[in-house]
């Protein structure tokens, strides 16, 4: 069996075990002297150049994407006599085919060689030619859109729509649109029309686009400090997001404690104590996640913290904890505020086993009858 393509990889030439029989949709294959054939029925969508020399070799290379074949001729080969002549019929198909100019050749040839005329063909089917190939991209909360328009299309301007309604329009030369701050991990359907002294063509088809989530949204760095009676300044830096949030939002022990523009922020404690702080970035599409969480301690706390000793500080197995008088609990809490152990105490010294956390910021929170208080504590 002789009429087979073979597939395979160079240079090497080991087949792929990708193979296709001619003859299933070209018939005869003969070839007695070789030759060459282009055709769109090997693989769907793409012309193929196929060849066979006397029934012992076949390839077939893919071409280029095929278009819809609008043109045949009827016959496509034959016989004449010296002088004779023979009535050629051209056949247009223009069904599923866009308005729009289209263009073709047929070509003759002979043998022997007596001539290779060419006859150009031009095809325009009547109507609002439409935009096509429409590209989508996005960068950041933004959508990037592209298209071209055919041969003979020179419309005033587009409309560019989503999910079904007209958000902006282009204008001449410019083929191309932004659609700014669009809200991300949702889907838009996108499509483009041309517009001729006012009526509109048919669409591109249409396609989805759906913009990720923007990586690092959360203010970093926050920072409590005790700037006197109960006052507190609550400080951070600004994400590094691709997209500004339009305001942040300060919490003071889980609860909203205001809003602001700025870096920084200036609350007041209803008492003294310990308090816990973070930040959250508002965009335009939603909140970010949390920011690192920052303690503060705020009236007799503070003189309270310098009763204590706690070493190594950084600490990689066990931190030390001595106090005068008795501590009757504690807890560690990691930076993110999460309480990660709670032990009683009831004791003026004892060891916390920190060995199998990671390395990072955790704080010790100790509990005595003279009050609560916060130490900060590295592990490495």
């Amino acid at each position: 069996d002789q009429n087979w393509l073979v597939q395979m990889e160079l240079p090497s030439g080991t087949e792929t075990g990708v193979s296709f029989d001619v003859a299933t949709i070209i018939t005869p294959v003969t070839g007695i002297a070789g030759g060459l054939c282009i055709s769109d029925a090997f693989v769907p969508g793409f012309y193929t150049l196929a060849g066979n020399m006397q029934n012992e070799f076949l390839f077939g290379l893919e071409l280029c994407p095929a278009g819809p074949v609008w043109l045949s001729i009827a016959p496509n080969g034959g016989t004449l006599s010296g002088g004779g002549s023979e009535d050629v019929t051209a056949t247009f198909n223009t069904f599923d085919m866009l308005p729009g100019i289209y263009n073709a050749e047929i070509q003759f040839t002979s043998t022997p060689d007596v001539g290779s005329p060419v006859v150009d063909v031009t095809l325009t089917i009547e109507g609002l030619i439409p935009p096509v190939n429409m590209e989508m991209d996005w960068e950041c909360t933004d959508v990037m859109i592209t298209w071209e328009m055919p041969t003979g299309g020179d419309p005033d301007s587009w409309n560019i729509y989503r999910d079904g309604a007209v958000i902006g329009t282009a204008t001449p030369p410019n083929m191309e649109y932004m659609d700014e701050m669009v809200d991300p991990e949702t889907d838009y359907e996108y499509h483009i029309t041309a517009v001729y002294d006012g009526d509109e063509s048919s669409g591109t088809a249409p396609e989805t686009m759906n913009v990720p989530m923007p990586e690092d949204m959360e203010p970093t760095d926050a920072a409590a400090e005790h700037t006197g009676g109960l006052n507190v300044q609550i400080t951070w830096m600004a994400p590094e997001a691709c997209v500004a949030p339009d305001e942040y939002e300060v919490f003071r022990d889980g609860s909203s404690v205001g809003t602001t523009t700025d870096l920084e922020f200036n609350d007041v404690v209803p008492t003294g104590g310990v308090y816990q702080y973070h930040v959250v970035a508002k965009y335009y599409f939603g909140d970010s996640d949390n920011s690192n969480f920052a303690f503060v301690l705020v009236g007799i706390e503070e003189n309270l913290a310098d009763m204590f000793e706690i070493y190594p500080n950084p600490a990689s197995s066990f931190v030390n904890v001595k106090a005068d008088f008795t501590i009757e609990s504690y807890e560690l809490l990691n930076n993110a505020g999460q309480v990660i152990m709670a032990e009683r105490a009831d004791a003026t010294s004892f060891r916390v086993n920190v060995a199998q956390y990671e390395n990072g910021i955790y704080y010790i929170k100790l509990y005595t009858e003279q009050g609560v208080t916060l130490r900060k504590i590295a592990i490495d």
